[in-house]
């Protein structure tokens, strides 16, 4: 049986669905359908087993969260799109989670393993009017970052070119103001699940 949590994270707008990868390579494939090419597939682009999964992983919840798998394509920058179906969706994974976000208005979302060092990516990354004071605020900000760029790919150089400004911190999630170098605005909502650091980015 495929295995599903649904986690208490609101985004307005926003579907977001999980899947804890426990499953081989072939246990993922068996569970979609046309599994046999996508396995084929999936061989062909990664070596390693563990992208493997992550990519089967997010095809099977997609399909299992009531979408069509053959809608899922990639638009020329990367970005993954559901074509033909008026749907926006973006995918993340680490460590054992996938993370699909499907909208009807373009979203980017990103995930990260608590405990991960990210101060040192974070420095590299952030503008100078971004302040880092501990780990964890290192690690929102750069998930924040990362779903921020997958909601406008060709808005911005790099992720740098992308500033944050906190509006809220809560226990439960913390909430930036998105600014891209070309003016747009969004909103991106930080979560700590269980564990992982999630992000979801929508434009405001």
């Amino acid at each position: 049986m495929p295995k599903i949590d649904t986690y208490s994270v609101c985004h307005p707008g926003v579907e977001l669905c999980f899947w804890r990868i426990e499953e081989s390579v072939e246990e993922l494939a068996a569970l979609i359908d046309g599994g046999d090419g996508l396995l084929a597939e999936a061989r062909r682009k990664f070596k390693a087993v563990e992208r493997q999964r992550e990519w089967l992983a997010a095809r099977a919840l997609l399909q299992h969260s009531g979408h069509d798998v053959s809608a899922l394509a990639y638009m020329p920058g990367g970005a993954p799109c559901l074509k033909g179906t008026g749907l926006h969706i973006s995918i993340s994974h680490t460590r054992g989670l996938a993370v699909v976000a499907i909208s009807k208005r373009p979203v980017g979302v990103d995930i990260e393993a608590e405990g991960r060092d990210a101060s040192k990516a974070i420095r590299m990354l952030a503008g100078s009017s971004d302040a880092v004071i501990c780990n964890d605020e290192a690690l929102r900000m750069w998930t924040a970052k990362e779903a921020a760029f997958k909601l406008s790919p060709g808005c911005c150089v790099t992720i740098k070119d992308i500033r944050l400004e906190m509006v809220s911190c809560g226990s439960v999630c913390a909430e930036y103001r998105v600014a891209y170098p070309d003016g747009a605005s969004a909103v991106c909502r930080t979560y700590g699940i269980e564990g992982y650091v999630l992000s979801c980015c929508t434009r405001e």
